[in-house]
């Protein structure tokens, strides 16, 4: 008896295992030090990826929630952003956007619904922003595949000599027909692209002097 109850405690944790799939690393460019993890999500019967892109930038955090919040400038850094504007706002730091996502052809383009809220850590002052599908506060619309499963964060974390570590994760089902080849670029090419204009556009001066209310800058070392 005792030999079955272990036999099926092994099978239970080795399920467990598999099911938590780990991060591994798809593309390093190391002149931009921008690393792009992928994985299948954990208890998830998906079969596209999540995706981690982290990099590491010398400014303050507050010009990057103030991106993040600018709808002008999304498509300038936004990887096959076509459109991208906000239909909602709870509040400064609870907001809801739609975007159009190009995709090459014959694929249809996607459009997304996307809510996200704004956090802060007292402590380390990090700032992370959670994204979740809000697929149905939008009328579809024909000319596009509606994305209704999504979630992710962007998380900006104040690290030693003024120098923000920026990861960008997301899990996003592309709905319809994907081919699973431009499925497996997508999940690479996305958060790199974006992250490498991001290293760009983040240098900005309107950016750059950008005060919020609701985000405090870490003391000076």
């Amino acid at each position: 008896m005792k030999y079955y109850i272990l036999l099926l405690m092994t099978i239970l944790l080795s399920s467990t295992s598999v099911s938590a799939s780990e991060w591994e690393l798809e593309k390093y460019d190391e002149d931009n030090d921008i690393k792009v993890y992928t994985r299948l999500k954990p208890n998830s019967d998906s079969e596209f990826k999540e995706f981690k892109g982290v990099t590491h930038i010398k400014s303050r955090v507050t010009p990057f929630v103030a991106l993040l919040d600018n709808a002008e400038l999304a498509c300038e850094w936004m990887h096959n952003c076509v459109k991208f504007e906000f239909v909602g706002e709870t509040s400064a730091t609870q907001k809801t956007s739609y975007s159009i996502n190009k995709a090459p052809w014959p694929v249809t383009d996607r459009d997304l619904v996307v809510y996200s809220e704004t956090i802060q850590d007292k402590d380390n002052y990090a700032v992370t922003i959670s994204l979740s599908s809000a697929f149905d506060k939008v009328a579809n619309d024909d000319d596009y595949i509606r994305v209704k499963e999504l979630d992710g964060t962007w998380t900006f974390t104040p690290m030693d000599n003024g120098v923000v570590e920026v990861s960008y994760q997301l899990f996003l089902d592309p709905a319809g027909n994907l081919p699973s080849m431009l499925a497996a670029s997508t999940v690479v090419d996305t958060p790199y692209y974006t992250l490498l204009n991001l290293r760009e556009i983040i240098a900005k001066p309107e950016l750059q002097s950008q005060q919020l209310t609701y985000i405090s800058e870490p003391p000076a070392n």
